[in-house]
């Protein structure tokens, strides 16, 4: 009896490992935010980003209840979940939003930051969002550096004119490789030279700005695994290895370098699915 409760115990622990590996993590900093008000931030935040009622999150994340987000996306499938909670119950999350007042002063950041460091800090995605942003720009310069330096990302709520948050938030979830992804096939991957109208695909279908160094294409090539299209349903790393480059890049701030970035890799792609195009392979 004893060996069948220490076997339950361990199937439980796996599978709450399981969970948290899929768990994006929504936590306010201090309770001088208010739990209520800031809850129903994250709430309409999470909505913005999943699709989802924001009326049935806050629900949820008030029942201390996850919310189930199905991502689909030109790449992969992944079914994770959304939390609500304290700092200390989601450590191990591969991600985390920390939710601060924008207005606090540069002492207060820096005080957060520490208490975090304190109880560990290793998160693959870190971002910070500052609420109740007046829109002054009086210390974000130095704020923005400060949480940049110890690998975290500060975005601002409300957001400025320019800063499309959701879309930031999407990138920056949908850049690691969650557990237990479903990678799409080489036929969807081909689609590349067809997808003029997919979001997914633009950056990289549509960079002609920017001619690349053949000599730059092929090293990206070779460090993707794409030797050729006739090789790479041989090698199972070369979908994770290129869906993970394209996240990278889109996650990229706007801007030449993204720019450069996108045109290497969408060159890299057509060369190699060229010849998946041609008469003779059909």
């Amino acid at each position: 009896m004893d060996s069948e409760r220490v076997q339950d115990l361990e199937h439980k622990q796996e599978d709450e490992g399981h969970t948290i590996a899929k768990t994006i993590a929504w936590v306010m900093a201090n309770a001088e935010l208010g739990y209520k008000n800031t809850l129903q931030i994250a709430a309409k935040l999470c909505e913005l980003v999943t699709g989802e009622e924001a009326t049935r999150i806050e629900k949820a994340f008030l029942a201390q209840e996850s919310v189930h987000w199905h991502v689909s996306n030109a790449y992969y499938e992944a079914d994770l979940q959304m939390c609500f909670g304290q700092y200390s119950d989601y450590k191990a999350a591969p991600a985390m939003v920390l939710l601060v007042r924008d207005d606090a002063s540069l002492s207060q950041h820096r005080q957060t930051l520490q208490k975090i460091d304190r109880t560990g800090f290793d998160f693959d995605i870190s971002v910070v969002i500052g609420l109740f942003s007046s829109g002054q720009e009086t210390e974000f310069g130095e704020i923005d550096e400060m949480y940049a330096q110890e690998g975290w990302e500060y975005l601002r709520f409300p957001p400025g004119n320019d800063e499309p948050l959701e879309e930031r938030l999407r990138d920056a979830f949908m850049a690691h490789t969650w557990d237990g992804l479903q990678l799409r096939g080489i036929k969807e991957v081909g689609d590349v030279a067809h997808a003029q109208d997919d979001g997914d695909y633009g950056e990289f279908v549509q960079a002609h700005t920017v001619t690349p160094d053949v000599h730059e294409v092929r090293a990206v090539q070779t460090a993707m695994g794409l030797a050729n299209s006739l090789e790479i349903e041989e090698q199972p790393g070369v979908f994770d290895r290129l869906r993970l480059q394209m996240e990278r890049v889109k996650a990229l701030p706007i801007g030449p370098e993204k720019e450069h970035q996108a045109a290497l890799l969408a060159m890299a792609i057509e060369q190699v699915l060229q010849p998946m195009d041609s008469p003779s392979n059909e």
